[in-house]
């Protein structure tokens, strides 16, 4: 499958690795991860969400990329380019239930939708709720 992984996933686990403390789901994390190894999971990472990892733990995006390849992950990563704006727009402007998520969440919905991802995995399932019936959206525990 390929997963379109939100930030919090990623942060709470890097959190965990480096000494930080964020909540009881990190060790739901590392499970999660052993499976995406396990079964292969593709893990698809959009440059908003390096960003938003990269202000939570001041890793730099090749860092951030090397941490999730270097436990084993197989991870494909999609930039938000000047060319890509247009399609990424017209999936908000089309879908009203994209309309209906908070930004910067839109954005992550459009992403996952623009990189044909299976779902979308974060901790705040009720964040997307709109969306639901465009892509699926599960939490981490979901698939221990």
């Amino acid at each position: 499958m390929r997963l379109y992984v939100d930030s919090n996933v990623i942060i709470s686990y890097i959190n965990q690795e480096f000494g930080g403390k964020f909540e009881v789901m990190d060790y739901r994390v590392e499970k999660f991860f052993a499976i995406c190894i396990e079964d292969k999971h593709k893990l698809i990472i959009s440059d908003l969400t390096v960003k938003e990892i990269s202000a939570h733990t001041y890793l730099s995006k090749n860092e951030v990329l090397d941490f999730l390849e270097g436990i084993g992950l197989d991870v494909g990563y999609i930039e938000y380019l000047p060319q890509k704006k247009r399609h990424i727009r017209d999936h908000i402007r089309k879908r009203k239930e994209i309309q209906r998520v908070h930004r910067p969440d839109d954005l992550h919905v459009a992403f996952a939708l623009e990189a044909k991802a299976d779902c979308i995995v974060t901790w705040n399932k009720k964040d997307f709720e709109p969306v639901e019936k465009l892509i699926d959206v599960y939490s981490p525990d979901e698939f221990i």
